[in-house]
């Protein structure tokens, strides 16, 4: 953080003219980083559309249909969402509003051409790659974890990190498997049963 309280110093020191130039560009180093990152997607902030190609070549991306963006940046990850993704009803993910991307820039080449594409292309779901410093650069992860992120019209309605298959599994299926099921009333017998 040398770098933005640098700016703040130079900014105190600097001419009124000078000072609104100087605190735009320390607002901008806060917001980016002092590696010149961006910040990672929070609560709030819109994702941007992106497209990147599944193993087979094919192109897909996030708009603003997504409704849940999985993502993984390691094997531990992936293994996570292979497991959830095991019921063959959940293997159309487009169907659930689900985009799965997998960062795998930092794959060497030659294991990604001889063993990770291969192994991907005979899934029954779509994975979609990035290769290189992509458009995932901004997806917050944790080691071992699928990121979770729920969009609205691609404004992050929540950042989760699961571990557990089965809530992967329950996320993709939607809000209404995670919600507990309605319970029928209890009936006494058929003449203090409510007419309908």
């Amino acid at each position: 953080m040398a770098r933005p309280a640098r700016l703040a110093a130079l900014a105190a020191r600097a001419r009124p003219a000078g000072r609104a130039a100087l605190a735009a560009a320390l607002a901008l180093a806060l917001a980016v980083g002092a590696d010149g990152e961006e910040a990672a997607y929070a609560v709030g902030d819109r994702v941007e559309p992106f497209a990147l190609e599944d193993p087979h070549g094919r192109a897909g991306g996030v708009d603003a249909r997504t409704r849940l963006l999985l993502f993984t940046a390691d094997m531990d990850a992936g293994d996570v969402v292979e497991k959830a993704l095991a019921d063959p009803a959940l293997h159309d993910l487009a169907a659930h509003g689900t985009v799965y991307v997998a960062d795998i820039s930092r794959m060497p080449g030659v294991v990604t051409r001889l063993f990770a594409l291969p192994s991907l292309r005979r899934r029954p779901y779509r994975t979609l790659l990035d290769t290189g410093p992509g458009p995932t650069t901004r997806i917050p992860r944790e080691a071992g974890k699928v990121t979770l992120l729920e969009l609205d019209g691609l404004a992050v309605r929540s950042v989760r990190f699961e571990s557990d298959p089965a809530a992967v599994a329950a996320a993709i299926r939607g809000p209404a498997s995670e919600a507990p099921a309605p319970q029928p009333e209890p009936v006494v017998n058929d003449r203090d049963r409510p007419l309908r």
